[in-house]
C-alpha cells in the first residue's frame, strides 16, 4: 500500500482514474508486494501509466499459471492487434461472429490510407485474397448445384457447360461484405411482395423450358428463397454463437436438400415406384434445400471462416480465437459480456494500442529520414483520433520532403478536425498543386452531424460574427445528377433530397446558397466545387 500511496500522491491524473473501483483494483494488483525502493523514477505521467499497465499485464500472466497455452509475448501481440482494430472502428465490445472484412483493411505495419477520404478504397493484399476466396467458394457451390440440375433433368453431356456458367456468374455476383449471420429464420410478406415479379419470372422460365412441373417448382422455390429472411438474436451467451447458428441452419437445409435430391433421382431412374412428376417435385425441393443452405447460413459461414483463416495466416489472431479470448479473460485482461468481450478498462485498451504503435516508433528510430513512414504513422494516429499527433507526423514528413502531396492532404484533413481553418485551406491548395487528383478525393464533411450542419452551416471554431456564403450558379453543362453528386461529396450535412432541391433551385432561379459559415471554409468548399466543374460565385459575406 505504501507504493500505491506514493503513486497517487505524485500523479493527479492517476487520482482521477482511481475514483473507479476497477482502476483501483488494477493498481493494487499491479504493485502488490512491490517495495517503494524498486519503483522506477519516472518523470512523465505517460511513462508512469505505461509502467503501471506493463506491471499489471505481467502480474496477470504470473498469477495464473494453470492452463498456460500462450506465451506472454504471443498474448500481448494478439491483444495489441485486437485493441488496435477495435479502437480504429470505435468498437467497445467484440463479438467474434461480427468481425467484418474491414479488419483486413487495417494493418498498422503498413499504414492506413488517408483518413476521411471520399470513396476511399483500402484493398490490401489480404482483403483481395479474402474476396477471391469467398467468391471462388460460392462460385463452386453454385456450379455444383446447376451441374446437378442439368445432369439429372437434361442431357448429361450438357451438364458441364451450365455448371461452369453458374460458377462464374455465382462468383461474380457474390457480395463479400458485410458478413451477416443467419441465427434464426422468419417469413417476410413485405419482402415477398416486393420481389414477387422475380419469383414469377423463375416460374415462367421453368414452365417454358421444362413444362408445368418445373414451372411450379421454380416459382415456389423463388418465393421461398425471397420470403425467408435471416436475423440476429438480440443477445448472445456463447462466443461465436451467430456463426454456429448459421452453420446449423445451413447444414439442416443442405442435408434435407441432399436427401430429397437423392430420393428424387432414385424415383426418376425408376428404382422405386414414384410417379415422374412427384419425383421431379422431390428433386426440385432438394435443389431448393441446397440453395437455401447456401443463402440462409452457408454464405455467412464461408465468409467468416475465410476471413478467420486469412487473419490467422497474417498473425492477427490465433487459430482458436474464442479459446484465446477466454484465456485473456481468465487473466483479467478482458471481460466476458454474454457472448462478447471487452477490455477490462478503456485505459488498458489504449495501452495495448500504444504497444502496437511501437512498431512504427522502432522503425522511425532506425530510419528517421523516411518521410513515408511518418505519413503512415500520421494516418494511423488520425484514424485513432490522435489528431495532434497526426499533425506532428505529417509536418515531419513535409520537413523531410516538401513535395509529398499525401502529407499536405493528411495535415489538411487533420487541421479541419481541430478547427484550424487557415491551415486547412493552405494545405489543401498545396495538395492541389502537387496532386490535383488526390485533392479532388478529399472530403471535409466528417464533423457535419449537428443541427447547423443539417441546415448547411458549420459552427465556426473562432467566434466570428460574419458568415460567408457559398453560392452555386446555373450553367448549361452539368446535369442535375452530377450537381447533386458534387454537393453530397463536398458539402457537410448534405443528403440526396436536399442536394436535388438545391439543383432544381439553381435551374429555376439561376443560383442557390448551398452553405454558409466561416470565410476560410466557405472558400474551401467553393474551391472544391469549382475544381469539380461547377459554376460558382465569389464568397460574399452574409447580409442581415
Amino acid at each position: 500500500m505504501e507504493v500505491i500511496t506514493k503513486l497517487l500522491q505524485e500523479d493527479p491524473t492517476l487520482q482521477e482514474l482511481v475514483t473507479t473501483p476497477l482502476m483501483l483494483n488494477i493498481i493494487i494488483l499491479a504493485y502488490q508486494g512491490m517495495l517503494v525502493e524498486k519503483l522506477p523514477n519516472l518523470e512523465s505521467v505517460k511513462e508512469r501509466r505505461k509502467h503501471l499497465f506493463n506491471a499489471y499485464i505481467q502480474r496477470m500472466f504470473t498469477r495464473r499459471k494453470k492452463g498456460e497455452e500462450y506465451s506472454p509475448e504471443q498474448a500481448i501481440h494478439w491483444l495489441s492487434e485486437l485493441a488496435f482494430r477495435m479502437s480504429h472502428q470505435s468498437q467497445k465490445l467484440l463479438f467474434i461472429e461480427r468481425i467484418q472484412p474491414n479488419w483486413l483493411k487495417i494493418n498498422f505495419k503498413h499504414g492506413l490510407k488517408l483518413p476521411f477520404q471520399r470513396k476511399r478504397k483500402q484493398k490490401t493484399k489480404a482483403y483481395k485474397l479474402y474476396n477471391t476466396g469467398v467468391k471462388l467458394t460460392n462460385g463452386l457451390i453454385w456450379g455444383f448445384i446447376f451441374t446437378l440440375i442439368f445432369l439429372i433433368t437434361g442431357n448429361p453431356g450438357n451438364g458441364l457447360l451450365p455448371g461452369l456458367v453458374a460458377m462464374f456468374m455465382g462468383a461474380a455476383m457474390t457480395k463479400t461484405e458485410p458478413i451477416e449471420p443467419v441465427e434464426r429464420l422468419k417469413w417476410s410478406w413485405r419482402k415477398t411482395k416486393k420481389w414477387l415479379p422475380l419469383g414469377l419470372l423463375f416460374g415462367m422460365s421453368g414452365f417454358l423450358s421444362s413444362g408445368l412441373s418445373w414451372g411450379l417448382i421454380l416459382g415456389l422455390s423463388g418465393a421461398l428463397i425471397i420470403g425467408l429472411i435471416g436475423s440476429e438474436v438480440e443477445t448472445t451467451m456463447i462466443p461465436n454463437q451467430g456463426i454456429w447458428n448459421s452453420a446449423r441452419n445451413g447444414i439442416i437445409f443442405a442435408l434435407i436438400g441432399g436427401i430429397l435430391c437423392l430420393l428424387g433421382e432414385i424415383g426418376l431412374q425408376g428404382y422405386i415406384g414414384i410417379p415422374y412428376i412427384l419425383s421431379m417435385s422431390i428433386f426440385g425441393a432438394g435443389i431448393l434445400g441446397l440453395i437455401l443452405g447456401l443463402l440462409k447460413g452457408g454464405k455467412a459461414c464461408i465468409q467468416h471462416f475465410v476471413l478467420r483463416f486469412i487473419l490467422y495466416q497474417n498473425g492477427a489472431i490465433p487459430w482458436n480465437y474464442s479459446r484465446f479470448l477466454n484465456y485473456a479473460a481468465e487473466r483479467t485482461l478482458l471481460q466476458k459480456v454474454g457472448g462478447g468481450y471487452i477490455f477490462m478498462h478503456r485505459s488498458l485498451q489504449e495501452h495495448f494500442v500504444a504497444l502496437a504503435m511501437e512498431n512504427y516508433n522502432e522503425f522511425l528510430d532506425s530510419s528517421p529520414q523516411n518521410a513515408q513512414s511518418y505519413i503512415k504513422r500520421g494516418n494511423v494516429r488520425a484514424s485513432l483520433g490522435d489528431t495532434q499527433g497526426a499533425i506532428i507526423d505529417y509536418s515531419q514528413a513535409i520537413e523531410l520532403n516538401p513535395d509529398l502531396a499525401d502529407a499536405y492532404a493528411g495535415r489538411s484533413l487533420a487541421r479541419y478536425m481541430i478547427g484550424d481553418e487557415i491551415g486547412v485551406l493552405e494545405d489543401y491548395h498545396q495538395t492541389f498543386q502537387l496532386n490535383p487528383h488526390l485533392a479532388k478525393k478529399l472530403s471535409y464533411t466528417e464533423n457535419s452531424s449537428t443541427d447547423l450542419a443539417l441546415q448547411g452551416k458549420r459552427e465556426i471554431v473562432k467566434n466570428d460574427a460574419q458568415y460567408y456564403l457559398v453560392i452555386l450558379l446555373n450553367d448549361n453543362v452539368n446535369t442535375f445528377d452530377y450537381v447533386a453528386k458534387c454537393l453530397i461529396d463536398y458539402i457537410p450535412g448534405m443528403n440526396r433530397d436536399r442536394a436535388w432541391k438545391l439543383a432544381m433551385q439553381v435551374h429555376t432561379q439561376g443560383q442557390a446558397i448551398i452553405w454558409s459559415g466561416s470565410e476560410k471554409l466557405a472558400e474551401l468548399y467553393r474551391t472544391q466545387l469549382s475544381q469539380a466543374g461547377l459554376s460558382m460565385d465569389a464568397c460574399w459575406p452574409e447580409v442581415d
